[in-house]
């Protein structure tokens, strides 16, 4: 007589082990793929200027030290500072009704107005309109970078390393929307310092093997380099048999009347926003 055992049967998997093995998997992909910034370790030491870079680095970090310690409210990065006192210093409260919106994001006037008080706006100012420095809007930002020939757009060049000063624009999935921040130290890992993170001036450390996240960078350098930008611009598709359009000559610089406008070379690729 054959002895005939019946097929074993599994249960079910308990849920503990069903929840671990989520928690493992998707921190797992948000380690690998996830939005960069967000997974960033946060807070820290402040990274001091170092001497051997340039004094616009050394500049900008001092500046974004100072914000950082003080932890003003964001509205203070809608108004210049004091220059009477020094950039690091400035004890101005800001205007009131201040444009366009101090109760809204304000990453973007926060890299403004560093790179202002360091001494590279990213629009110059204009008669007529002494704010031209404030970008608030992150994407409008961005747009701004690239038509001084300093946005590089993160597909396009995905190995790009950042320097001291440089800005980092960020993509992030809804809820979080766009975002930008600026470098203040590369060693191994990059060391970030933004406005409106997590309600102040964040500080935060993270490694670029992961660029989840990350849309595009804005080379400082660029701006206080113009044949630097120019070079840029060209590497970025600006031909010389491009047809040149009056319209494209930017607002604070006149066409010379005998070579005809020079455009300003926009790469396709920089975002913009709606507005």
């Amino acid at each position: 007589m054959t002895d005939a055992r019946e097929p074993r049967r599994f249960g079910p998997v308990p849920w503990p082990i069903l929840l671990l093995a989520f928690v493992f998997v998707f921190g797992a992909a948000m380690t690998l793929w996830g939005p960069v910034n967000l997974l960033a370790w946060r807070g820290g030491t402040f990274p001091a200027p170092d001497p051997e870079r340039p004094v616009y680095q050394q500049k900008i970090v001092e500046i974004t030290r100072v914000q950082h310690e003080d932890q003003p409210d964001g509205s203070r990065y809608f108004t210049r500072g004091d220059a009477g006192a020094g950039p690091s210093e400035s004890g101005i409260p800001p205007k009131d009704g201040a444009a366009p919106d101090p109760d809204g994001p304000w990453d973007a006037a926060f890299v403004s107005w560093v790179l202002s008080e360091a001494g590279l706006p990213v629009r110059a100012e204009k008669p007529g309109n002494p704010d031209a420095w404030l970008v608030a809007d992150t994407l409008e930002l961005a747009g701004a970078m690239a038509d001084r020939g300093a946005y590089i757009d993160a597909e396009a060049d995905p190995e790009f390393s950042p320097q001291v000063g440089d800005l980092v624009f960020y993509d992030y999935p809804w809820p979080f929307g766009y975002h930008v921040n600026m470098v203040v130290a590369v060693h191994g890992d990059v060391v970030t310092v933004g406005g409106d993170e997590l309600g102040g001036v964040g500080l935060a450390s993270m490694n670029l093997r992961n660029r989840g996240g990350i849309m595009g960078w804005g080379a400082t350098g660029r701006l206080e380099d113009p044949a630097a930008a120019e070079a840029a611009a060209e590497a970025a598709g600006a031909g010389a048999d491009d047809p040149l359009d009056p319209d494209d000559v930017p607002e604070d610089e006149e066409p010379d009347p005998e070579v005809g406008p020079r455009p300003t070379v926009t790469p396709a690729s920089a975002p913009r926003s709606g507005r």
